[in-house]
C-alpha cells in the first residue's frame, strides 16, 4: 500500500466539545490551539440533542452525549488535519495524558476518561461522517402534517467572536 494511510492535504476534522469544555472555560484555548496547528475553522454549532438524537446518531458517530447536554460542535480542515488534531487533543485518558503528553488539551483541561473534555475521531473516513451527520440540515427537517411542506429549523446568524485565551469575546 502505497500514500498516506491516515491523512491527505485537506482532511476534515469533527471534534464535540462536552459540556465539561463549557464548565471549566476550556472553549477559548481549544479554539486557540485549533488556530496555532493552523487549521481552518469551517463550521460551528451549539445543540441541545434530544433523547432521539442521541439514539440516532450513535449509528453515525463516535461522540455521543446523553440528550439534554448542550454540545458545541465544531468542523474545522488543514493538511493531515486529523493525525495533527489527535496529537494536539492527547490520549482519550486525561492521566494518561498528563504523563505522556503534557502539553495536549486533554492533559491540561480534561477531568478523566469520561469526562475528558471533548471527542474526535482518529480516522478521516468517519470525521467525513461526522462532519456530515452534525451539519447536514437533512435531519433537522420536520414536515407539516397539514400542508407536507417541509419546515426547516430556524438557524440563528452567527456574528464572529474574537478569540482570548480563556473566553469568547
Amino acid at each position: 500500500v502505497s500514500g498516506p494511510v491516515n491523512g491527505s492535504p485537506d482532511d476534515s476534522v469533527c471534534t464535540v466539545l462536552r459540556p465539561e469544555a463549557v464548565a471549566n472555560g476550556a472553549i477559548g484555548h481549544i479554539l486557540a490551539r485549533l488556530a496555532d496547528e493552523n487549521m481552518d475553522l469551517t463550521s460551528l454549532r451549539m445543540l441541545y440533542p434530544s433523547q432521539e438524537h442521541y439514539a440516532r446518531s450513535r449509528a453515525f458517530t463516535s461522540a455521543v452525549v446523553s440528550g439534554g447536554c448542550p454540545l458545541i460542535v465544531i468542523a474545522s480542515r488543514g493538511f493531515k488535519a486529523v493525525d495533527r488534531w489527535s496529537e494536539a487533543v492527547g490520549p482519550e485518558d486525561p492521566f494518561v495524558a498528563k504523563r505522556t503528553d503534557p502539553t495536549s488539551l486533554r492533559a491540561k483541561y480534561g477531568s478523566d476518561r469520561k469526562k475528558n473534555l471533548l471527542t474526535c475521531s482518529r480516522s478521516v473516513e468517519r470525521n467525513r461522517r461526522e462532519v456530515e451527520w452534525y451539519f447536514s440540515l437533512a435531519h433537522d427537517i420536520e414536515v407539516d402534517e397539514s400542508t407536507s411542506a417541509a419546515l426547516l429549523p430556524s438557524i440563528p446568524m452567527i456574528l464572529p467572536y474574537a478569540v482570548t485565551s480563556t473566553t469568547l469575546v
